[in-house]
């Protein structure tokens, strides 16, 4: 109880100390003859403040009265970071007519071709590549010239301001920039792990951007790991672990590992751990490294370390030195569709590419589909149980999947010729939700 007491009281005297910064801001602003460079930095930090006690309306007025002075600032850039503050709320918001008038008034301020014209700051930079996130929507005819600006825009802000922008700009960046180049790339032939498959046209598939975004940030809820599944998981018994990627297999050596009270300990290591909502922060003595949990169940638990992006599966079984797979039935593939979700990158050091194919199965032969692509080819159970995908008359061309284990929404596979895991998966909703979550922390 006096723990409690003590918390309130700090709460309330940090809630006084905001409330009192803001009258000295207000003061400020009004009384104090400054130029309109200082001016405006006092209002925006104010305006940031509005933001951080929920008064957003107060905040708006603000960030439109700083830029509606662009014409009198030196430093410009003050006007550009009140527009990404005034942009990120109405967007949250949803108010996107609010931002007509302003945020179009700074971009008639601001151009960028590349090569040519430049935005000469990270604030400019930013701000352009907010504004053009919004075009998406609003100039559908013109889509195709907006997403290669764009991409040539996130290319330049990589390469001249990164280290500028702060870590969640860095994010945001990072997270459209994949994107795009998952776009970009499928506009070429582009090698499969199955098969050769060409690409839909652009603008049939951009503009399910608006679908994209809003699923990569408001995910399925049924889907979120709470950090009480995810710790009793790692806590109830021993677990090993193993991954999804060329390099895990040529070099997980040490793959079992015993998490209690703090402390996470292996045969050739040991390390502090922290577990907060999905997300164990592990130190090894040589920094914190971070792992976002993406599902967890009674027995598999999927994560991505933050550090290179892999699928990791934990189970309760050493999946690695499984010599021998179970068995496949014919019912339970005829009972598809499946979506084999897979890392496509099939060399050491390759950069890692999340794939979900689906996967149909008929008496004899099976359909693929990638990206709206498809292929068919024969398929059977051989002598050792394993599932034979023959994608012509050379036996080099056969792919064999092992089957690991089973779980209640999912089969751990495995490629028998390089080792390498993977997903069986026969909900589309929950497989679809993995690679993106996956996809989305690369």
């Amino acid at each position: 109880m006096v723990l409690v007491t003590d918390l309130l009281f700090q709460y309330q005297h940090l809630e006084a100390e905001k409330q009192q910064t803001d009258v000295m801001l207000e003061k400020f602003s009004l009384v104090l003859d400054l130029d309109f460079d200082r001016k405006s930095t006092v209002e925006l930090s104010l305006a940031n403040n509005y933001v951080s006690r929920g008064e957003n309306e107060k905040a708006i007025l603000l960030y439109n009265k700083i830029i509606e002075r662009f014409d009198s600032l030196t430093d410009t850039d003050i006007a550009f970071n009140a527009g990404q503050r005034l942009f990120s709320l109405i967007t949250q918001d949803n108010q996107s007519n609010l931002a007509d008038r302003h945020l179009l008034m700074l971009k008639d301020k601001l151009e960028f071709t590349p090569g040519t014209k430049l935005p000469v700051s990270s604030a400019q930079a930013y701000f352009y590549h907010q504004l053009l996130n919004l075009t998406y929507d609003r100039k559908s005819n013109k889509i195709t010239e907006t997403f290669n600006l764009h991409t040539q825009l996130m290319q330049y802000i990589k390469e001249t301001h990164w280290q500028e922008l702060t870590n969640p700009q860095r994010q945001t960046i990072d997270f459209y920039y994949a994107f795009q180049g998952q776009v970009t790339a499928l506009t070429e032939l582009q090698s499969s792990f199955y098969f050769q498959q060409h690409a839909p046209s652009l603008s049939a598939y951009i503009v399910n951007i608006p679908e994209v975004i809003k699923g990569y940030f408001s995910p399925a809820k049924e889907y979120l790991v709470g950090q009480e599944k995810f710790k009793q998981f790692l806590e109830l018994q021993p677990v090993f672990w193993s991954g999804t990627h060329k390099n895990d297999v040529e070099h997980e050596t040490a793959n079992t590992a015993l998490f209690s009270q703090g402390i996470l300990k292996s045969k050739d290591f040991e390390a502090l751990y922290q577990i907060t909502d999905n997300l164990m922060t592990m130190d090894f003595g040589e920094g914190p490294e971070s792992d976002v949990a993406i599902y967890v169940s009674s027995s598999v638990a999927l994560t991505v370390p933050l550090l290179d992006g892999d699928l990791v599966i934990f189970t309760y079984e050493d999946l690695i030195s499984h010599k021998k797979g179970q068995p496949w039935s014919k019912q339970e593939l005829l009972a598809g569709p499946w979506y084999h979700l897979y890392d496509q990158a099939l060399e050491l050091n390759e950069a890692i590419q999340p794939t979900l194919m689906e996967a149909i199965f008929t008496e004899s032969s099976a359909v693929l589909t990638i990206n709206g692509e498809s292929i068919t080819v024969p398929w059977q159970i051989n002598a050792q149980g394993e599932l034979e995908l023959a994608f012509s008359d050379n036996d080099q061309a056969t792919l064999n999947i092992i089957k690991l284990m089973t779980d209640d929404e999912m089969i751990i596979t495995k490629n028998q010729a390089s080792g390498v895991q993977s997903l069986f998966i026969k909900d589309k909703q929950l497989a679809q939700y993995i690679v993106d979550q996956w996809t989305s922390l690369l």
